[in-house]
């Protein structure tokens, strides 16, 4: 007798599904990954471009690749927008970028990005509950992952989806009971992926306003 409650309900049961499926594949590629850090050594746009560009340089001298050659860096999706923030923020041309300027910047050097929504597990990578008082910031912890063009396959086992059942019982209270189990996984069949933890923080900061130390990674 309420179908918008009951679309709610399998919308919302959909959404943890997802989350669930993607933390587990963020899980899988963590575990196939070589885990390193990277600190901050100026604004998110100069810590993490500069980052990103120097470990695909290191990938490819060490396995001798071609810069035709793919390298595939997967970012949270919140990544782009602290990019933006910190550009916003920036002493010159703050206003002259276009939001995912960074991002084209990397695919000129055949680094493509993938975003993903969630995070493996215990990552921290979703912003918490707001509470009332000060706004959340965003985390000051990045974790992103590097690895040439087909490194991982994704395994596709099926869905088992019985979806809205009802029966005798659930009919005399009004209920309903949802019922649905997805079968996939990653497999890793290439010779190296890098999860970096990187400390960023978007407050615009160039290497004209800090002082640079060397080596900066």
């Amino acid at each position: 007798t309420y179908p918008e409650q009951v679309d709610n309900f399998v919308g919302l049961t959909e959404a943890a599904w997802a989350r669930l499926a993607e933390t587990k594949l963020l899980d899988g590629i963590a575990a196939a990954s070589t885990a390193v850090t990277a600190s901050q050594v100026a604004g998110a746009t100069s810590t993490l471009a500069g980052q990103i560009i120097t470990a695909a340089a290191g990938m490819r001298s060490r396995h001798r690749m071609g810069r035709n050659k793919t390298i595939r860096v997967l970012l949270p999706d919140w990544g782009v927008d602290l990019l933006d923030v910190d550009l916003a923020r920036a002493q010159f041309d703050r206003l002259e970028h276009k939001s995912g300027d960074v991002v084209s910047l990397l695919r000129e050097k055949n680094i493509v990005v993938t975003t993903f929504v969630d995070g493996e597990t215990s990552g921290s990578q979703v912003f918490g509950t707001q509470s009332a008082g000060a706004l959340l910031g965003f985390p000051t912890s990045l974790i992103w992952y590097m690895y040439p063009e087909g490194s991982f396959i994704y395994l596709d086992g099926g869905t088992l989806d019985l979806g809205l059942v009802r029966d005798s019982v659930l009919n005399a209270t009004n209920d309903f009971q949802i019922f649905a189990e997805g079968f996939e996984n990653v497999a890793f069949l290439g010779l190296e992926s890098l999860k970096v933890t990187s400390a960023v923080c978007g407050n615009g900061s160039v290497f004209g306003t800090t002082t640079p130390t060397c080596p900066v990674v």
